[in-house]
C-alpha cells in the first residue's frame, strides 16, 4: 500500500518505510505527536503511529502520487524482508547509487523459510519471553520495548542493507553469498515478525511448544441479585477457575535437552549411606512409596514425586476497604526430582490452578479440585508415554506431599480454619488448651487413617477438627494423615 507523506508529499511503498521517514526527517515521535493523515487530502490526525496505520489501511486502501504514476501494490506484497535474487536482478539494471537505493526501497519483499531458520526470529522470541516473564515489567511496557527495538533494527539494518546492495552493485558482485547476505540483513530489519502484539506472541509460543495455555472450567454456580428497571432480580452465575494441565507441562519440560537425564540420575543417586536426609528422596516416605517400589526394576519406567503448594494472595490492598474482594487462590506443583539448588528457584514452580477465593465458600474442595485429582490419579496409575533421544519412557507422577501455611493447608484439606477451635491441629488431636503442656510426641494422639476415618464419620468439627473428608484422599497412594506436614 503506497503512502504519501502528509508533510513533504514524498511517496513510499509501505507504511514501515513511511514511519521511518516521519521519525528521521520530520522528527515525529511514535506516540504523543499529532500525526496528520494527508492521504487523498484527509485532514484527520492521530496521536500514535499504530492508530494512523489502522486509519490508512481501513479508509485509504489505494492511493497514487500527484503525477498519476500507478504504485498501488497490495499490502500483502510489502514486507521488510527481501528476496535476495530479485534485489540483485533489479540492481543489475541500475546505473548509480541513488537509483539503486530507490529500487531497493520500493521493491516488494517476501519471507523465505530458509532465512527464518537462521535463528533471528527465535532470538527475538527469546528476548520477548524474558521480558514477559519478568514480574517487574508490565505487558504494556513490553509492547513499547518491542516497538522501540523494531524501529532501532529497521532504521539501522535498512541503511546498512541499502549501502551493502549498492556496494555489491558497484563492484558487479553477483553470487549466492551476496544474495544470502542481503537476505540475512532483510531478516534483521525486523526480527520481531510475528511477535508484534501480545496475541501473536502467545500464539508463537504455543505453536512452538514454549507455552501451555490454561483452560477455563466450571466449578459450580451461585444465585446473584442484579438491578433491573423493576427493582431486583436473581440470576444464576457460573463459577469458573483456570487450570493448566500438568501432563502437558511435564511432557514439554522433560523433553528439554538433558532434563530427563538429570531427573533419572538424581532419583537413582543414593546419598543415605551417611544417614543424612538432604532432600525428600532420602526420607522413608519416598523410599517406601508403593508406586516407586512397584516400578523400581522396570526398564525405562520413571516415577517422579511432586509436591503441591497452595496459598491465597491478595491482589488489592490487604488493609483497605476492599480487602478479600479480589483475593485469589493459587496452586502450584513442585517437581521433587531435581537438586535443592534447582527447586529453590521460583522459576521452577509450575502454576497449576487459579480461582477466586470467595468461590470456595460456595463450592466444596472436591468440586474445585476434581479435575486435578482425576489427572493425578491417571498420572499415578497409567502415566504417559515420552520419547527422548530415540528411547521410549513411561513416566509416572505421584503426589507425595501438600505444603503451604497453616491457614492454606487447613482450608484446602478440610480441617477447621479457626485456630481458636478446640481441635485445630491437623497432625494430632490434642486440645488447644493443652498445647503448652504437651512437650513430647505421643502416638496415641497422632492422626492416622483409622481415627481420621472415624472422625469423618462423626460429622462434627467441634469434637474432631475436621470439616469434610479430604478430597486428596481420592488419589490412590495419598492420605492426609501421612502426606501432609
Amino acid at each position: 500500500m503506497p503512502v504519501v507523506c502528509a508533510y513533504c508529499g514524498k511517496l513510499f511503498s509501505s507504511f514501515n518505510i513511511y514511519k521511518r521517514h516521519l521519525k528521521i526527517i520530520h522528527s515525529k515521535c511514535l506516540t504523543g505527536d499529532k500525526l496528520v493523515c494527508g492521504q487523498e487530502g484527509c485532514p484527520l490526525d492521530y496521536l500514535s503511529m499504530l492508530a494512523l496505520q489502522r486509519h490508512i489501511s481501513r479508509h485509504h486502501k489505494s492511493c497514487s502520487d500527484d503525477t498519476g504514476t500507478d504504485l498501488t501494490l497490495p499490502i500483502e506484497e510489502v514486507s521488510v524482508v527481501s528476496n535476495g535474487n530479485d534485489v540483485m536482478n533489479t540492481l543489475s539494471q541500475t546505473d548509480d547509487g541513488e537509483e539503486c537505493e530507490e529500487h531497493v526501497e520500493n521493491f516488494p519483499f517476501n519471507v523465505s523459510d530458509e532465512i527464518r531458520t537462521k535463528g533471528a526470529i527465535d532470538d527475538a522470541a527469546h528476548f520477548v519471553a524474558r521480558l514477559r516473564s519478568n514480574p517487574k515489567i508490565p505487558l504494556s511496557v513490553t509492547a513499547e520495548i518491542v516497538d522501540a527495538c523494531k524501529d532501532m533494527f529497521a532504521s539501522t539494518m535498512s541503511s546498512l542493507r541499502l549501502q551493502t546492495a549498492a556496494l555489491l552493485h558497484q563492484n558487479d558482485v553477483k553470487c549466492d553469498s551476496g544474495t544470502k547476505l542481503l537476505d540475512t540483513m532483510s531478516v534483521l530489519e525486523n526480527p520481531f515478525t510475528g511477535l508484534e502484539t501480545e496475541c501473536k506472541q502467545t500464539e508463537y509460543f504455543r505453536r512452538n511448544g514454549y507455552y501451555v495455555a490454561p483452560h477455563t472450567f466450571t466449578i459450580g454456580q451461585k444465585i446473584c441479585p442484579v438491578h433491573t428497571i423493576d427493582g431486583f432480580a436473581y440470576r444464576t452465575k457460573l463459577l469458573t477457575a483456570e487450570y493448566v494441565t500438568l501432563t502437558d507441562v511435564l511432557r514439554l519440560f522433560l523433553q528439554l535437552p538433558g532434563v530427563l537425564d538429570e531427573v533419572i540420575a538424581y532419583l537413582k543417586c543414593d546419598d543415605s549411606e551417611d544417614c543424612l536426609i538432604r532432600d525428600f528422596k532420602d526420607g522413608s516416605l519416598w523410599k517406601n512409596h508403593p508406586v516407586r517400589l512397584k516400578y523400581e526394576g522396570v526398564p525405562n519406567a520413571v516415577v517422579i514425586p511432586v509436591f503441591d503448594f497452595f496459598d491465597d494472595l491478595e491482589t488489592a490492598n490487604p488493609l483497605g476497604s476492599h480487602s478479600g474482594v479480589h483475593k485469589i487462590g493459587c496452586k502450584y506443583t513442585i517437581v521433587k526430582a531435581f537438586k535443592p539448588s534447582c527447586n529453590s528457584k521460583l522459576d521452577n514452580l509450575i502454576l497449576n490452578m487459579v480461582f477466586r477465593s470467595k468461590d470456595r465458600a460456595v463450592v466444596s474442595n472436591q468440586q474445585l479440585l476434581d479435575i486435578y485429582l482425576s489427572e493425578m490419579s491417571q498420572l499415578e496409575t497409567c502415566g504417559f508415554h515420552l520419547e527422548v533421544n530415540g528411547t521410549e519412557y513411561q513416566i509416572f507422577v505421584c503426589l507425595v506431599q501438600v505444603t503451604g501455611d497453616n491457614l492454606g493447608l487447613n482450608s484446602i484439606l478440610g480441617f477447621v480454619e479457626s485456630f481458636t477451635a478446640t481441635y485445630c491441629c491437623r497432625q494430632c488431636k490434642v486440645k488447644r488448651d493443652d498445647f503448652g503442656n504437651n512437650l513430647t510426641e505421643s502416638a496415641d494422639v497422632l492422626r492416622c487413617r483409622e481415627n481420621y476415618d472415624h472422625d469423618v464419620s462423626i460429622h462434627n468439627c467441634s469434637v474432631t477438627g475436621i470439616k469434610e473428608d479430604c478430597c486428596y484422599n481420592n488419589i490412590p497412594s495419598f492420605h492426609v494423615s501421612q502426606n501432609v506436614y
